[in-house]
């Protein structure tokens, strides 16, 4: 949101292409026109990807557009191709490998080839960690020169602040939120709640987060339930809002062995001034340096976590509190959203400078984005 608010700030037309869901009202309401398009993000079909390219293709003719940014692994495919065949501008953002290298060997053989092709048209690939960025060089799929580390999806500082609600108490409160995916963590979070809570009964594991029936790794709405039934954990629910749960907990715990681009809810939590679990991962490690601003744990292994939350527990409230502090500066140095915005803004302006703050200086907080902008560019 704050890509395409920055975007209009500097008068550019903004095409948002995804399928439609709950943001689709929002992104239209600030401003930027919203194309709906149908991807099945889980499936292996040709003829289902191949539509995929069809349908990007005829949306990107339509429009005209002038510069297009991809996000996650088929429009980064499909939309590149489809932005090669119609002689536009683009960029892949390489979010997270996701499951990128996960087929089999003949099957890999293929989406190698098929991403090394797309990507070639791109004028840049941006990849959120270095180790992301290495496993495509090294795999060839994208040559050294075309390639440009982003600080994360960036952060805003002043929206996830701690409005220092929460005072540590008798119950520690242990927060897991995000996808509630298998490889996001979530049974090894189940776990360690099931034997902590045996050794010290004052504690809380709360869960916020959605399943997504469509993915075969997730979790069912009835495993949460009966969890809950069981008293191991308190599933709270689904927000749009995440930053109270955050503010009331006194640990944020993310036992991913997904393979993250950076992930979302570390930066949110650190930004926040919370204490942080998570694994000795890719796109965790980046966000939580062990000991400093929270504690690392191995990687599936409901033991490390125990131990890792047996550690947390111990630890004084200055120290807990110091962790919370050292995370907020660690993230305002290195993921502030200003420092992304200003890797956009260059990528369509060469030109553009560190002094030209003053065209998008509001653009986080703002309200005063222009609803109908003068075209300089087309933008998605």
């Amino acid at each position: 949101m704050n890509v395409i608010k920055t975007f209009l700030k500097e008068g550019h037309r903004v095409y948002a292409i995804a399928p439609r869901d709950a943001y689709s009202d929002k992104i239209t309401a600030i401003g930027a026109s919203y194309i709906p398009v149908h991807l099945e993000n889980y499936s292996n079909s040709v003829w289902s990807d191949f539509k995929t390219f069809y349908q990007l293709t005829r949306i990107y003719k339509q429009y005209s557009l002038d510069i297009i940014f991809h996000y996650t692994i088929k429009p980064n495919i499909y939309g590149c191709l489809a932005a090669k065949f119609l002689n536009i501008d683009c960029f892949a953002i390489v979010t997270g490998l996701g499951k990128t290298f996960r087929f089999s060997k003949l099957a890999q053989s293929m989406v190698n080839k098929v991403y090394q092709y797309s990507l070639s048209s791109c004028r840049e690939v941006w990849f959120l960690n270095e180790e992301n960025r290495h496993a495509f060089i090294q795999k060839g799929l994208v040559n050294t020169s075309k390639t440009r580390l982003l600080p994360s999806e960036g952060i805003d500082l002043e929206k996830f602040k701690s409005r220092q609600s929460h005072v540590a108490g008798k119950i520690t409160r242990f927060l897991f939120a995000g996808r509630l995916l298998k490889e996001k963590g979530i049974l090894i979070f189940l776990n360690a709640a099931i034997q902590i809570r045996k050794e010290f009964p004052r504690t809380k594991f709360e869960i916020v987060g959605f399943t997504d029936p469509k993915n075969p790794d997730s979790i069912r709405q009835s495993d949460l339930e009966f969890w809950q039934d069981q008293g191991w954990v308190n599933y709270l629910g689904s927000f749009e809002d995440i930053r109270p749960y955050i503010d009331r907990s006194d640990c944020i715990v993310f036992p991913s062995f997904y393979e993250e681009g950076i992930s979302r809810i570390l930066l949110e939590a650190a930004s926040m001034e919370k204490p942080i679990i998570t694994t000795d991962n890719v796109g965790c490690r980046d966000v939580v340096k062990d000991g400093y601003n929270g504690l690392l744990m191995k990687e599936i292994n409901f033991q490390s976590l125990i131990v890792c939350m047996q550690e947390f527990m111990n630890l004084k409230p200055k120290a807990k509190k110091k962790m919370g502090l050292n995370g907020r500066s660690f993230v305002a140095a290195h993921y502030s959203d200003q420092l992304v915005m200003k890797n956009y803004l260059k990528s369509i302006d060469p030109g553009y400078t560190s002094e030209d703050q003053k065209s998008f200086r509001n653009t986080i907080a703002g309200n005063d984005i222009a609803l109908h902008p003068d075209d300089k560019n087309s933008v998605f």
